[in-house]
């Protein structure tokens, strides 16, 4: 029986992971494959791998500094907005730190104490609650586990499976679908970029420079 059971490995999780495992007995699902290197493959997570001024307060409020080995280059503080449209376009200061998620997550995930069940490329199938405590149905690796937990946390994204099963009745916030591509860079941009144009999306796309790469994405 565990105390806690958490879903998902990215930053909430680990971090929670992190804070509570040496007090508590704590598992840790993670559906990724979180030990193989980042540089065997520009595949992954969706994310432009740019860290907001807003996480950059909350990992100092941590008493956490990014490592060099998680920034990516260039750096950059400026943001060119084009509006397709309209034929508007403007520049725009941001200070985002550039950086490879992959790498952010397995720092994140090295932090995690000893004591805690890491459990990466498993994902959870199921849970029922029981009365007092949840049964949980894990699949590794073809096998199917069964686990106990006192407490169930779902920190596994925007399609969480903790949150869609718990609240399965529950009416959930349009989604939208985003597609991101690694591609080489013929040039450096000085910038990062964002496009509007209602004839591709009612949402934006988006450009980010990551060394000899170019992430080009739309969502």
């Amino acid at each position: 029986m565990y105390d806690v059971a958490i879903i998902g490995g990215g930053p909430a999780g680990a971090t929670l992971a992190r804070l509570i495992g040496e007090k508590y007995r704590v598992l840790l699902v993670d559906k990724r494959q979180l030990t193989n290197s980042p540089e065997s493959s520009l595949s992954g997570k969706c994310c432009g791998g740019l860290l907001a001024p807003d996480a950059q307060r909350m990992l100092s409020k941590l008493g956490l500094g990014l490592p060099k080995s998680v920034l990516e280059e260039p750096q950059l503080f400026v943001v060119r907005a084009i509006d397709i449209q309209q034929r508007l376009e403007g520049y725009y200061q941001r200070h985002y730190i550039n950086m490879n998620r992959q790498k952010f997550d397995r720092w994140l995930l090295s932090m995690v104490p000893s004591g805690v069940d890491v459990r990466l490329s498993c994902q959870l199938k199921s849970y029922t609650s029981e009365n007092n405590y949840f049964s949980l149905t894990l699949t590794q690796e073809n096998k199917t586990y069964l686990e106990k937990t006192r407490i169930l946390v779902g920190a596994d994204g925007a399609s969480s499976r903790v949150r869609a099963q718990s609240f399965s009745k529950s009416l959930f916030p349009e989604k939208y679908f985003a597609i991101q591509e690694w591609v080489e860079a013929d040039s450096n941009l000085p910038y990062f970029s964002s496009f509007f144009d209602p004839e591709i999306t009612d949402y934006y796309c988006w450009t980010i420079p990551k060394g000899d790469h170019l992430i080009i994405g739309a969502a």
